[in-house]
């Protein structure tokens, strides 16, 4: 919704739930009376993001911007290096589905990962596919939303331009 009212000309949606892609297309159209929501081409595919992001690849699609933004991938100790894992496709996939000088904007609420392990993994993956990540900036909770006990700290996220490796 955001991409789409900020003037993005294709926003296309990717969830594994048939309901929350249900819910994004009642946001888009509940949106608009907003001249750039309107002008916005909105695609959808209900489907698992890694299945849907290669059948992209496949095609040639490609972006301007791939927001990645999955649910939590390690609720426990035992379950961080396949989050780690699962975070690195994601990011091998995104790139490729970007246009040189594309944005990638990735997310975690694992809060079993570190910040640190997010953005290695982001990092290393991005490497491996033959890209570097530039400019990055990273975020966390907003003020409203204090941290004050370790797992407290599971949203992260990064902004980065992505540019062949030099």
């Amino acid at each position: 919704m955001n991409a789409a009212a900020g003037a993005a000309a294709l926003v296309h949606s990717v969830d594994i739930s048939a309901a929350a892609i249900d819910s994004a297309k009642r946001n888009m159209a509940r949106n608009a009376g907003r001249a750039a929501v309107r002008a916005c081409t909105h695609q959808v595919s209900v489907g698992d993001a890694m299945t849907v992001m290669s059948q992209m690849i496949e095609a040639g699609r490609l972006f301007d911007m791939v927001i990645v933004d999955p649910p939590s991938f390690a609720s426990k100790q035992d379950q961080i290096d396949g989050a780690l894992r699962a975070y690195g496709k994601l990011t091998e996939l995104a790139v490729r589905l970007l246009n040189s000088g594309g944005m990638l904007v990735q997310a975690s609420c694992s809060a079993r990962v570190t910040s640190e392990q997010f953005m290695e993994s982001v990092g290393d993956a991005a490497y491996r596919s033959g890209v570097q990540l530039d400019g990055i900036s990273h975020t966390t909770h907003a003020i409203d939303h204090p941290d004050t006990f370790p797992q407290g700290a599971y949203l992260k996220a990064i902004f980065a331009r992505v540019l062949p490796l030099r």
